[in-house]
């Protein structure tokens, strides 16, 4: 057993507490059609724990599917009824706390779930953490309170800085009339917090000052008046004459780059007041450009222009501005180029970004795209010609796994095949089956933008698994692919009457049933190890000790078990290179049910 991170820093208390009540509730009459119901409390975390009414409660399925929900009312108490029997997954929330699952370890985590037998009656207590708070002061680059505008907090997930998971909406993500936020229901950690004025956004009319101005200015206000009459004296101009400059993004306390911001640390239900954020003007640049065909004339199209990072220039700190007016705007911006294929956008703060363009072809049966990436830095863009071409296009046949023709017809119903965009590529396809002549069920689609695209099917009739879509030597069910204009991309998608699955018991060294781990299971190559892979599977036993992961296809595995694990580490590659040295390899055939037990003790755990 190999304990996560945060085993490994000595979480040794659960910070929330859920029991089953040992008659705390009595059972009520409750048996309509073998129905059960769940019954319980929501208490503080506090020292001397307190009801806390208004909670949401939901009773989920063991795969997240809502059964009800209830509301604890003003004593914590709450009843959902009418769930049918089985496995149960137990949530509370409400504004301002941490969510929390029933046996989980840690907001956020995964909990146990609860088994109910037709007529059963279950009571569990869960205490709710409140949330810690972070609030400050955003202020522009005078050191007035900036109203309006948004601001983002950031966590660290392995070598990427990821919005923090919280339910505050946009509204309550933006500054009031003072300037002021307060980002509340935040789970402890390091967070980095910014401001986000928009690519285009806040601003203020004027240019850069450059030292020769401000060298005059200063030996102006010591007495030096003669100046004025000595045109040869007079100081060089900023070459930034288009006069508009913006503010980019700022990060406590007054970084122009997320990664060089000071962290904020946060303990469970810590309120840290003065995070402020002081705001940095830059030069504004514009962009102008071309939409051209793929033979080189002009063409209308719809231009789209997305921030990609952050890019903050080297000399940007220190610079002094003169200001003649002020103005805002934000947001995401989209052009359309004229008849000669030209284009301008003005007002870009510093950045890298991606533009994506769109046009209706003369000839041809879809539209034109293209995609390409610039670099904005503190000068303007000149003349940037993107040409459009064809979109790529993906066609093939759905076969039986051994067979050489389609599943049964109750097999295809309901089947959906997606082409799901792996970032912000525009014209995501979406593809269905189509039946043809009875005797094969093909899917195509045409004119898809380029990008780098995921393959997913969904809606498979139960007892039946996609087990692979092949391209050339490609599974796309586990490997994403690039899809440019030129492509056309052959597949065959292969469904198995029957997915594998892997069950078993944790216990302990005494033979007696634990429930306090989780068991992750993904593949043997680590090349497989993707974000959102669907061979890596995570669960969680039953207060039995029990575990199930069905619906995996054929293929060699790795089985780890660990103490702790975070929202979705078990896709980081470094996360499950730790796991390995520990985990036993397994090996799957087509619907084959293999059981693993998993042993621990104090002394480390074992798979046996």
């Amino acid at each position: 057993m190999i304990p996560s991170s945060r085993g490994l820093i000595g979480i040794a208390v659960a910070i929330i507490t859920a029991s089953v009540l040992s008659g705390a509730l009595a059972a009520r009459d409750w048996d309509q059609a073998g129905l059960t119901s769940v019954g319980g409390r929501v208490l503080s975390t506090d020292e001397t724990p307190r009801p806390v009414p208004g909670a949401t409660v939901t009773v989920l399925s063991a795969d997240g599917l809502s059964l009800g929900s209830a509301l604890t009312d003003v004593t914590g108490i709450f009843m959902v009824r009418g769930i049918p029997p089985g496995a149960v997954r137990i949530k509370a929330a409400k504004a301002a706390y941490l969510g929390v699952e029933y046996g989980a370890r840690g907001p956020g985590r995964r909990g146990v779930a609860v088994p109910l037998d037709s007529g059963s009656t279950a009571n569990v207590v869960l205490h709710l953490p409140r949330g810690a708070v972070v609030a400050g002061t955003v202020y522009d680059a005078f050191g007035n309170p900036f109203p309006g505008m948004p601001v983002q907090i950031l966590r660290r997930r392995g070598h990427e800085l990821v919005t923090a998971a919280t339910d505050l909406d946009v509204r309550a993500r933006t500054t009031d009339a003072e300037g002021r936020y307060r980002l509340y229901g935040l789970d402890a950690g390091e967070y980095i917090v910014g401001a986000t004025p928009g690519i285009m956004g806040a601003g203020v009319e004027g240019r850069a000052v450059t030292d020769e101005e401000v060298r005059w200015a200063r030996q102006l206000a010591a007495g030096g008046s003669r100046l004025i009459a000595s045109p040869e004296a007079a100081p060089r101009i900023s070459p930034h004459g288009h006069g508009r400059l913006v503010y980019a993004s700022g990060y406590h306390p007054a970084s122009l780059a997320a990664d060089d911001a000071r962290g904020v640390v946060l303990n469970q239900g810590d309120v840290r007041t003065g995070v402020d954020i002081r705001m940095q003007l830059q030069p504004a640049s514009s962009l102008t450009g071309r939409t051209v065909g793929p033979d080189g004339t002009p063409v209308v199209a719809r231009v789209t222009l997305f921030p990609e990072a952050a890019y903050a220039p080297d000399d940007a700190q220190g610079m002094l501005y003169t200001i003649t007016s002020a103005s805002s705007r934000g947001g995401v911006v989209g052009v359309r180029s004229g008849a000669d294929g030209e284009f301008a956008i003005t007002s870009l703060t510093p950045g890298t970004y991606r533009i994506a363009a769109r046009a209706e072809a003369k000839d041809g049966p879809g539209p034109l795209w293209a995609m390409t990436r610039i670099r904005v830095a503190d000068e303007d863009l000149d003349d940037v010609v993107v040409t459009l071409s064809p979109g790529g296009s993906v066609a093939g046949r759905i076969v039986a796994a051994g067979q050489d023709h389609e599943p049964p017809g109750d097999v295809l119903s309901g089947l959906r095949i997606d082409l799901v965009a792996e970032d912000d590529s525009i014209g995501a396809a979406t593809l269905r089956a189509l039946p043809v002549d009875g005797a094969t069920a093909a899917f195509e689609a045409t004119s898809i933008a380029p990008g780098r695209y995921r393959l997913q099917v969904e809606g498979v009739a139960q007892g039946w698994l996609a087990s692979r879509a092949i391209a050339g030597e490609t599974d796309l069910l586990d490997t994403p692919i690039d899809i440019t204009a030129a492509d056309r991309l052959a597949v065959t998608i292969v469904l198995s009457p029957g997915a594998a699955s892997i069950g078993g018991r944790f216990s302990d060294a005494t033979g007696q049933s634990v429930a306090d781990y989780y068991v992750i299971v993904f593949p043997d190559e680590a090349s497989a190890w993707l974000p959102r892979a669907r061979r890596i599977r995570i669960a969680r036993p039953d207060v039995t000790g029990r575990f199930e992961i069905p619906g995996l296809p054929a293929g060699a595995y790795r089985v780890a078990a660990t103490w702790d694990v975070e929202p979705d580490e078990w896709f980081d590659a470094t996360f499950l290179a730790a796991l390995r040295p520990a985990s036993i390899p397994v090996s799957l055939a087509e619907g084959e049910r293999l059981v693993q037990d998993i042993r621990v003790g104090s002394g480390g755990g074992r798979l046996r």
